[in-house]
């Protein structure tokens, strides 16, 4: 785990996997700064929006809250569900 402001923090290996959860930042400059091969984001304030707005990264499926199982991406919706965790495939 690391503890500084994501916005800025420029990581020395590039991560596997980020969480946005309820994040108040932009999570853009967060990925550009740190391309994680998946981001899990959920969209209360707009990072699963934000995010799948990124060139890339595509959505490939969410993790309903309160839930243990993964739902493919097939005619999902951003922001449908501003609670769930939307899965994210870095493409580029």
């Amino acid at each position: 785990m690391v503890l500084a402001d994501a916005e800025e923090l420029k990581l020395s290996r590039k991560p596997d996997l980020i969480v946005f959860r309820n994040s108040a930042m932009d999570v853009k400059q967060a990925l550009d700064h740190n391309p994680a091969e998946y981001v899990f984001a959920n969209d209360w304030l707009g990072n699963a929006s934000d995010i799948a707005e990124h060139e890339n990264y595509e959505i490939v499926g969410t993790v309903p809250q309160n839930k243990t199982y993964f739902k493919d991406a097939n005619s999902l919706e951003v922001g449908d569900t501003p609670d769930d965790l939307y899965v994210f495939q870095r493409v580029k």
